[in-house]
């Protein structure tokens, strides 16, 4: 998993809409279809949507994809996390790494 937009702590003004991009690596053993989606799991969602059909493409093991999700900045300032994590086509839920944790953005946000 890498942050291909907004590294961690990147400052962004309050109240500002902004795009997350993650380039995720299929580590797993069976394809992500269009069927699988970006789900949020925990934290603050910053007005992003509860779930995202962000596949286009069928990813193999071994392959990336990037995807995006817009959000916009809370009204207050400070070190803000929201936890998102993939749905496969069954709703089983799973996250990224070894233990299959949910991913996050983190912004600093800023007046």
């Amino acid at each position: 998993m890498a942050d291909i937009t907004i590294p961690d702590k990147t400052k962004i003004f309050a109240d500002h809409k902004f795009v997350k991009t993650w380039r995720l690596l299929n580590t797993g053993t069976c394809a992500w279809t269009s069927s699988y989606s970006l789900y949020f799991v925990s934290g603050r969602q910053m007005s992003g949507p509860a779930r995202v059909n962000a596949f286009p493409v069928q990813v193999e093991p071994g392959e990336s994809i990037d995807i995006s999700v817009t959000l916009r900045a809370p009204k207050v300032t400070g070190v803000i996390r929201g936890y998102w994590g993939l749905k496969d086509q069954y709703g089983n839920e799973f996250g990224m790494g070894p233990e299959g944790d949910p991913f996050y953005v983190e912004i600093k946000v800023i007046e």
